[in-house]
C-alpha cells in the first residue's frame, strides 16, 4: 500500500515538474529558441516612401515564417526607400526598399517619349542625368526661334552624343539634378547589365532594350519641360 502511495506521489511531482517546465519553456525561452528578431512595418505605405523608424519595428518571428533574405537590424532600413506596396507586418527585403532616389520637393515621373530626342542605352537606375532642350533635325528651320535662349558659349554638339547644329542647344534651358529612378523596356522591365560575359563593359550590354524613362525631378524643373515640350522641343538625356 505505502508502495501504491509512494508511486502515485512520485507520478504526480513528475506531472508537475513537466508542466512546469513546458510552462516555462513556451513562456520565457520559446522566442529565444524557435524565433529570430525580424524588421516589420507598422503600417501601410506605398512605393517611394522613405522608412525611419517611426515607421518600423522588430519583432520575434517563428522560424517556419520568416522571409528569406528578410532584414534584422533596422539600422540597415532607416533612410531607404520603398520600391512596392508595403503593407502592416510585412517583413522587409532587399527586393523592396533602394536608396533614395527622391529627394525633398521632388516627384517620380515618366517622361513622355515624344519629349525625348535620344538618350544613352547605358542608363540604368539612379544614374545622375541631365536634359538639354533642343529641336529634332527634321524640323531645322526652328532653329531661329531657340537661337533666342543661346548663351553666348553654348556646349559642343559633341558633348551630348547627337549630331546637331550647337546653335540649336540651350544651356540656359538645362535641366540638371536628375536622377534615374526606373529605366524600362517597352514591357515595364527593368533594364540591368547583362549577365552574360563576353568580355565587354556590363553597361554596353543590358538585358533587354530601354524605352521608358522614369525620373526623380523637381516640380518647376518639370513644369519647365512640360513649357519647353509644349513650344515643340525635344530633349537629349545625357549624363550628368
Amino acid at each position: 500500500m505505502l508502495r501504491l502511495v509512494f508511486v502515485l506521489i512520485m507520478y504526480c511531482v513528475v506531472l508537475v515538474v513537466h508542466i512546469s517546465l513546458v510552462y516555462f519553456y513556451n513562456s520565457t525561452l520559446a522566442d529565444k529558441v524557435e524565433t529570430k528578431p525580424i524588421v516589420r512595418v507598422i503600417q501601410s505605405m506605398p512605393p517611394h516612401t522613405l522608412l525611419q523608424e517611426a515607421n518600423l519595428e522588430i519583432k520575434n518571428v517563428k522560424f517556419e515564417d520568416i522571409v528569406e533574405g528578410a532584414y534584422t537590424n533596422i539600422d540597415e532600413v532607416i533612410g531607404k526607400e520603398t520600391t512596392t506596396q508595403l503593407e502592416p507586418n510585412e517583413q522587409i527585403t532587399a527586393s523592396k526598399i533602394n536608396e533614395v532616389i527622391k529627394k525633398e520637393g521632388q516627384m517620380i515621373v515618366e517622361i513622355p517619349s515624344t519629349w525625348v530626342l535620344s538618350f544613352p542605352q547605358s542608363l540604368r537606375r539612379l544614374d545622375k542625368v541631365v536634359f538639354w532642350p533642343t529641336i529634332d533635325p527634321k524640323d531645322i528651320k526652328k532653329t531661329t526661334e531657340i537661337s533666342a535662349i543661346n548663351p553666348s558659349q553654348p556646349p559642343s554638339a559633341s558633348n551630348v552624343n547627337v549630331a546637331l547644329p550647337e546653335e540649336i542647344i540651350s544651356n540656359t534651358s538645362m535641366i540638371t539634378d536628375v536622377t534615374v529612378a526606373f529605366f524600362k523596356d517597352s514591357q515595364a522591365n527593368d533594364v540591368e547589365d547583362s549577365t552574360v560575359d563576353d568580355g565587354s563593359a556590363p553597361r554596353l550590354k543590358a538585358n533587354s532594350v530601354g524605352s521608358r524613362l522614369e525620373v526623380a525631378i523637381g516640380k518647376e524643373d518639370f513644369q519647365k519641360m512640360t513649357e519647353l515640350a509644349q513650344k515643340g522641343y525635344k530633349f537629349v538625356v545625357g549624363y550628368q
